[in-house]
C-alpha cells in the first residue's frame, strides 16, 4: 500500500515536473512560495500541538483585519491561512527572480537570507508596527519564528531548484555575464602581445 502510494507521488511529481507549467518562472515562485508557506505552518502546527508556540500564522494574518478574539473562529482563520499563503507565494516569485539574476549556486545561503529578510520585516516589523492583534511575548516564541522563516526560505528555494525547468535558468547570471565579460577585455590583449613577440625582429633573426 505505502509502495504504491509512493510510486503514484514519484510519478506525479516527475509529470509536474516535466510539464509545461514549470516553464514559467512566475508560476513555479508562486508554487514554491506555497509549498515553503504550508511547510512553515505545518512545524508551527506541530509546535501548537506541544504548547510551544501559541498563534498560527493563520491567527497572525488574520488578526490585522478582524479583532484577535475573532480570529479563532473558522472563516477569519481560514482567512488568515489564504492571506499567508498569498504572502509566501509572492515571497516565492521574488526568490527565483533572485536565482535568475545571481545563479543557482549557494542556493542554501540564498534561501536562508530570504528567510531572514522574511523574518526581519513581516514578522518583526509587523510586531513594532502593531500591525498584528496577535502577538508572541516569549522569547521561546520568537526563536521559533526564526526557525520557521528560515525553513520557509529552504523550502521554497528547494522546491523552485528541483521543479523549474532548466530554460528558465539559460540566462546568463550576473556571476557568469561579469566573467565572461572579463575574457572578453582581456583576450584582445593576450593577442596583441602575441602579435609583437612573433614580430620582434630579434625573434626572427634569431
Amino acid at each position: 500500500m505505502y509502495r504504491n502510494f509512493l510510486s503514484q507521488s514519484m510519478s506525479v511529481i516527475q509529470w509536474v515536473k516535466k510539464s509545461k507549467i514549470m516553464k514559467d518562472s512566475m508560476l513555479v515562485g508562486v508554487i514554491g512560495g506555497t509549498i515553503g508557506a504550508s511547510a512553515m505552518e505545518f512545524s508551527n502546527f506541530l509546535l501548537i500541538g506541544n504548547s510551544r508556540s501559541r498563534v498560527s500564522y493563520g491567527r497572525f494574518a488574520a488578526s490585522m483585519v478582524v479583532n484577535k478574539y475573532r480570529s479563532t473562529q473558522i472563516k477569519n482563520l481560514l482567512f488568515g491561512e489564504i492571506f499567508h499563503h498569498i504572502v509566501g507565494a509572492s515571497i516565492g516569485t521574488v526568490t527565483i527572480s533572485l536565482l535568475k539574476k545571481t545563479g543557482k549556486d549557494f542556493t542554501i545561503f540564498k534561501s536562508i537570507a530570504m528567510g531572514l529578510a522574511a523574518w526581519g520585516f513581516l514578522y518583526n516589523l509587523g510586531h513594532k508596527l502593531n500591525l498584528f492583534g496577535n502577538k508572541s511575548h516569549s522569547t521561546t516564541s520568537h526563536y521559533l519564528a526564526l526557525t520557521q522563516h528560515i525553513l520557509f526560505g529552504l523550502t521554497t528555494a528547494t522546491v523552485i531548484k528541483y521543479f523549474a525547468s532548466p530554460t528558465i535558468f539559460q540566462q546568463l547570471s550576473m556571476t557568469k555575464a561579469q566573467n565572461v565579460s572579463l575574457n572578453k577585455n582581456t583576450s584582445p590583449v593576450y593577442s596583441i602581445a602575441t602579435v609583437s613577440l612573433t614580430n620582434d625582429p630579434a625573434q626572427v633573426l634569431q
